[in-house]
């Protein structure tokens, strides 16, 4: 039960952060790539990548740790049911290529993105 604590705690952190970052860089969703929602995924990718590399650098793998950073912050900042709901809308507004880009940018950055915060806790 403690580890659904854990997450629960950490899931409420990461959404109220990704929601800030949605507000302050998704001005009109319409019209343009979902920078807010686009950010909050390379930077959760990045970060868990960090987390993950410093856990087992460390060996800290604590499952309360694990649960409240890993699982429960970085599950709740990322947000790929919304990446995937903004790319429906872009598709159905006839944005293909805007679509297409928003699709690569971010898995491709996001793919990138957890190997540096890996390479960057291995230098360390």
């Amino acid at each position: 039960m403690r580890d659904f604590i854990w997450v629960f705690l950490g899931s409420g952190i990461g959404g109220m952060l990704r929601f800030w970052i949605g507000k302050q860089f998704n001005p009109n969703t319409n019209t343009s790539i979902p920078w807010g929602t686009m950010i909050a995924n390379l930077l959760g990718c990045f970060l868990i990548g960090l987390l993950i590399g410093y856990l087992q650098k460390n060996q800290w793998f604590s499952s309360q740790l694990t649960m409240l950073l890993v699982t429960g912050f970085c599950g709740g900042f990322t947000t790929f049911s919304s990446f995937a709901l903004e790319n429906q809308r872009l598709f159905h507004q006839g944005q293909f290529f805007l679509g297409g880009i928003y699709i690569l940018v971010s898995i491709t950055l996001g793919i990138a993105f957890v190997f540096l915060g890996l390479w960057l806790i291995k230098l360390s």
